[in-house]
């Protein structure tokens, strides 16, 4: 018998492996240590500062902590507007952990943010992809356009452009581009759209800052940020 072989059966066979499967238990407190990582990443000092017990009523307590804070109307109403400018943005896919890091360095309030947001949900993202192309028909000149277009053409891959080619749709390039351009104009111009009407609108109702923040604080829970 080769070497090789006799030392795989004294292996196998002299020595017992046993295969444990993860009880129930360690995948619990596994993926509570996983949500406590992700809450302290992107909720860092709003986590220390409550003292709530039990992860449900600290997630309970962050998320009403989070609704009232940078609540201000002018907060309120850019975190609105930035979640729907990137709802609209041609980066879809990534605009919720773009718009999450955002809130984070500009200080906004993330679940009217990710209100903004929601318009781009599965069933309306159709809809915004036309009407990128449409806004870009309308206001591009196709000059620049087929500008543009050429400039990426020279970049690409050569198998790239091959594949561009044989597609049977023409001006496929060219259509990309357009709802490129389009969708970056819609979305400041929905962006400004947004602002101009949710500002006044919750600077004189006030909600979160007479409502949702006077309800939190008789409850003695933390205070916005």
């Amino acid at each position: 018998m080769p070497a090789d072989r006799y030392l795989i059966n004294v292996v196998t066979e002299r020595l017992p492996v046993e295969f444990s499967k993860p009880s129930g238990e360690r995948v619990g407190r596994l993926m509570k240590n996983m949500m406590r990582l992700m809450v302290r990443l992107l909720f860092p000092s709003a986590l220390l500062a409550i003292h709530e017990k039990g992860l449900k009523n600290k997630l309970i307590a962050l998320f009403r902590h989070e609704l009232r804070a940078h609540a201000t109307p002018l907060k309120l109403s850019v975190s609105l507007s930035l979640g729907v400018f990137m709802a609209i943005f041609p980066v879809h896919g990534f605009q919720v952990a773009l718009l999450l890091l955002m809130t984070v360095v500009f200080k906004l309030n993330r679940p009217v943010a990710m209100v903004g947001v929601s318009i781009s949900t599965a069933p309306f993202l159709p809809f915004w992809i036309a009407a990128g192309v449409g806004a870009g028909e309308l206001v591009v000149p196709k000059t620049v356009v087929g500008s543009l277009a050429a400039v990426i053409s020279v970049h690409l891959p050569p198998f790239v452009m091959t594949w561009i080619q044989s597609l049977p749709v023409k001006g496929m390039l060219d259509g990309v581009v357009c709802w490129l351009l389009g969708s970056v104009i819609l979305a400041v111009v929905c962006a400004l759209i947004t602002f101009a009407v949710s500002y006044p609108i919750i600077r004189k109702t006030g909600f979160f800052s007479n409502g949702v923040t006077s309800r939190s604080s008789e409850a003695g829970e933390l205070p916005a940020d």
